[in-house]
């Protein structure tokens, strides 16, 4: 018979292999252990991707031409609040 540390070795795997037949609670646990951390990966997920999703929409809006935003009476009264002369074309 093969030992474990010798099926590691020419599998090119760790010697820490865990080889027994599981307790069915232990099993049902496990998963639900597993289940609970992958829900909790997609939800951190899904908030970072919205999170990312802002940033660039706060960029564009920062970053792009606002005649191209908004409407020309919107821009005038932007442009005199803030003093600047931007031209409502």
């Amino acid at each position: 018979m093969v030992s474990e540390d010798t099926l590691a070795g020419k599998l090119g795997g760790s010697a820490m292999v865990q080889t027994r037949i599981k307790p069915y609670l232990q099993q049902v646990a496990e998963k639900a252990r597993r289940a609970e951390q992958t829900h909790v990966y997609r939800r951190n997920q899904v908030f970072g991707l919205l999170l990312v999703a802002a940033a660039i929409l706060v960029w564009w809006l920062f970053h792009t031409n606002p005649n191209w935003i908004f409407s020309a009476g919107v821009v005038a009264s932007m442009s005199a609040l803030n003093g600047s002369s931007l031209s409502p074309t």
